[in-house]
């Protein structure tokens, strides 16, 4: 500015400038990421020509208001928070203060299609709500959703696999994400387990089939409460197949479940096959009678609690369950039998125990009648005693003795001629000898020839001769 008196101009004076552009305030201060509304900006020195306004470095327009105390204008799309609003005034040009902010309003989530869904995923995602910005990511769980289309009101991407029912939903917006959202994969099941029934202790695998579990480890496999453990290449591509190592472990109809972080499957069974541990006779012994007819009390691990599922043989002859299992003890009732190298053997719903060595009873004689008789034999000998079995033999002096009858305490045979005073009587179960007894082989007089043949036995017979003969 130059001051002109008469035609002589005064000294050149410094240059004057208007102020800067002052906003002290602006209305509203925050909106949705769509915008498109009037934003009112307050302050001074704005000018009477028109300029420029700017959010976030996006120019506010059209400009439908511009006096020297306030600039209108029409807010442009946007996202983020902290975004700096200018005024740039022009001729000459100067820029505003830049402490003033408008914030776009962090993502909001309404709705979304669809709430749920497999845990393969792949299907697209259709995400409503507000402010969701210009451009952002998506992530469900963590795992990042494949963008298809993206609007302030609209997302769709494509759905990554995933497990969980409270997996959340995150938007990120220009460093701002939206409150708590959540999308629920499907709750893992089981369909079939393969096998439904083994042995502990012998790497056997097992093969889960069903939908929804994941395509890694994301959470365990129990059965019987012990973890089956598995790696990720065990976990099928499709999601419905895991194959993981059995625990060892006891027990008939284990529960088996898969938990997947908060989803845990329907409950299908596992059977370990059943181990004996101990077969006692009633007071806890080893008296097995070749007769039979007692307890037997059988303890062990995974036995049923019921009399239909479990079947018990000693040998091959059936020993019948008489009162209901417990996990650990059949009781069954002894059938007659004979023989030293048998086993018990215990099949539950087609899983079999290690078979178990059982015994009967070694044969004992307590006593012979008669215990002497003439040497020309002919003449039937009674056995008498226990653990007798179901076939046993008796030689005497060594000389088989023809059975006539036998059962488990008596045994009756026609003894064959022989001779000597100290002949053993030994009763064989299957080649188990009994202990022996002496038998006397005798010459007989005519007298008493006569007597035996008339039938007046005993009395004279036996006080003419002497045990020994």
């Amino acid at each position: 500015m130059q001051l002109i008196v008469s035609g002589f101009p005064s000294l050149p004076a410094p240059t004057f400038r208007y102020d800067a552009p002052n906003i002290t305030r602006i209305f509203p201060t925050n909106f949705a990421s769509a915008a498109n509304i009037p934003l009112t900006i307050n302050g001074t020195n704005f000018g009477t020509t028109t300029g420029f306004a700017y959010v976030g470095g996006t120019i506010c327009t059209p400009i439908t208001k511009w006096t020297d105390r306030q600039v209108i204008c029409t807010l442009p799309p946007g996202q983020g928070a902290d975004q700096v609003v200018l005024l740039q005034t022009f001729a000459p040009s100067q820029d505003s203060n830049t402490n003033i902010l408008f914030n776009y309003d962090p993502p909001v989530i309404g709705t979304i299609v669809p709430t749920n869904y497999s845990t393969v995923g792949g299907v697209t995602l259709t995400i409503n709500g507000n402010s969701f910005g210009l451009t952002g990511s998506v992530r469900v769980n963590g795992n990042l959703c494949v963008l298809a289309a993206y609007q302030h009101s609209q997302i769709r991407c494509q759905l990554p696999a995933g497990v969980g029912n409270l997996a959340p939903i995150v938007i990120s917006v220009g460093g701002q994400t939206n409150p708590l959202f959540y999308f629920r994969y499907l709750a893992p099941k089981i369909d079939t387990l393969v096998p439904t029934g083994g042995p502990s202790g012998t790497n056997l695998f097992l093969t889960i089939n069903g939908a929804n579990f994941g395509s890694q480890p994301t959470g365990t496999v129990l059965v019987g409460g012990q973890p089956c453990t598995s790696t990720p290449a065990q976990y099928a591509a499709d999601h419905a197949r895991i194959l993981c190592a059995l625990p060892n472990g006891a027990g008939y109809r284990v529960a088996v479940t898969q938990t997947a972080l908060n989803q845990t499957t329907n409950t299908v069974y596992f059977s370990y096959s059943p181990v004996i541990s101990t077969v006692t006779s009633p007071g806890g012994g080893s008296v097995f009678p070749t007769q039979g007819n007692i307890l037997l009390t059988i303890t062990g691990t995974s036995f049923p609690n019921d009399l239909t599922n479990a079947t018990v043989l000693v040998g091959a002859q059936p020993c019948n369950v008489t009162t209901p299992a417990s996990p650990t003890v059949i009781t069954c009732k002894l059938p007659p039998g004979q023989g030293f190298t048998l086993s018990v053997f215990v099949t539950v719903v087609g899983l079999a125990a290690p078979p178990f060595p059982f015994a009967y009873n070694l044969p004992v004689i307590d006593d012979i009648t008669p215990d002497n008789g003439g040497t020309n034999g002919g003449y039937n000998l009674t056995v008498i005693g226990r653990n007798f079995g179901l076939s046993a033999s008796v030689t005497v002096g060594g000389a088989n003795c023809l059975k006539q009858f036998q059962n488990h305490t008596v045994f009756i045979c026609r003894v064959q001629a022989g001779s000597g005073a100290l002949n053993p009587v030994i009763l064989f179960v299957n080649s188990q000898p009994s202990n022996s007894i002496n038998f006397a082989f005798m010459q007989r007089t005519p007298l008493l020839e006569s007597l035996r043949r008339g039938g007046i036995v005993a009395a004279a017979y036996r006080a003419s001769y002497n045990r020994a003969g």
